[in-house]
């Protein structure tokens, strides 16, 4: 994207962002909230905001995603090897703002648990009061099951936890799986919220809480940064066998093989391009002729 672009979403963020709400927050920040208009001028597509309407009155609602086909506003590829899809995929807007925002504590009842078709985690429909929203779900949630969410560090550090319940990383004990895991107080979960990821809470310090990763990696975050108690759900997400090109052509992933490209990404990528590319073969008679250099 050029500098035109750039300008443009600029605008764009500044003259409607500051008027969302929680719910119209989470939705700015997804491409399938974006529209594209047609144009005529040097961008082919103009990106254009989905009302208000759409996505306030009713969170729980699917929005459109359109395929672009990995092209971006002015018509080139920008993502490689995106094309095709035997289905419409809808956009469910997750709220990863697990805060109370009125400093008393929140209890929502999962309604339901399902599958959402552009993230590896299912998540879950949770509605508590006046407000219903979209959560990343844990591997062992229930529809059913009461999860609370507060903000209030001087809580008791021995409350015991079930699984999705959210509170800051000072309140949370030592040894516990934890996701949705934020970096800066109150810019919303950005850490483990991928299918099976989590992080385990090693020890607090002064002002700051040191997590685990998998990998065996510890970060320091504040320890007033929430988090939610528990595992990500479908953890048997990488051990899944596509089986065939057919089904990675249906989720929209298209082949690219290294005998139809052009020559020079062909030798980038040490593949053989038979076709395309043509080495020169000489034959026995027609090698070229040797100097011969005679000695007195």
């Amino acid at each position: 994207m050029n500098v035109l672009g750039r300008n443009l979403l600029a605008k764009l963020c500044q003259q409607f962002k500051e008027s969302f709400s929680v719910v119209e927050r989470c939705a700015f920040h997804t491409t399938a909230a974006i529209k594209t208009q047609h144009t005529k001028g040097p961008y082919r597509y103009v990106p254009i905001l989905i009302p208000v309407e759409e996505v306030g009155h009713n969170p729980l609602k699917g929005l459109k995603c359109h395929r672009t086909g990995g092209r971006g506003p002015d018509g080139r590829i920008w993502n490689h090897r995106r094309a095709g899809g035997k289905f419409d995929r809808k956009l469910r807007i997750v709220d990863n703002m697990r805060t109370d925002f009125g400093g008393e504590t929140i209890v929502e009842k999962v309604i339901y648990i399902r599958y959402d078709p552009l993230r590896s985690a299912k998540i879950a429909a949770v509605a508590g009061g006046s407000r219903k929203r979209f959560i990343v779900a844990t591997e062992n949630m229930q529809p059913g099951d009461i999860i609370t969410t507060s903000c209030d560090v001087k809580e008791e550090s021995g409350v015991k936890l079930k699984e999705g319940d959210s509170r800051p990383l000072a309140v949370i004990p030592s040894n516990t799986m934890v996701h949705n895991i934020e970096l800066q107080v109150g810019k919303g979960g950005i850490i483990a919220r991928a299918a099976g990821s989590y992080a385990r809470v090693s020890k607090q310090l002064l002002n700051e809480c040191v997590l685990k990763m998998p990998s065996g990696k510890e970060i320091v975050v504040s320890n007033k940064c929430m988090a939610s108690v528990g595992q990500v759900s479908n953890a048997d997400h990488n051990t899944i066998d596509i089986g065939s090109p057919n089904k990675l052509r249906w989720l929209g992933i298209r082949p690219r093989s290294g005998f139809y490209v052009a020559p020079q990404d062909a030798q980038k990528n040490n593949k053989k391009n038979k076709f395309l590319r043509k080495k020169k073969s000489y034959l026995i008679s027609q090698e070229p002729e040797q100097y011969v250099r005679f000695t007195y």
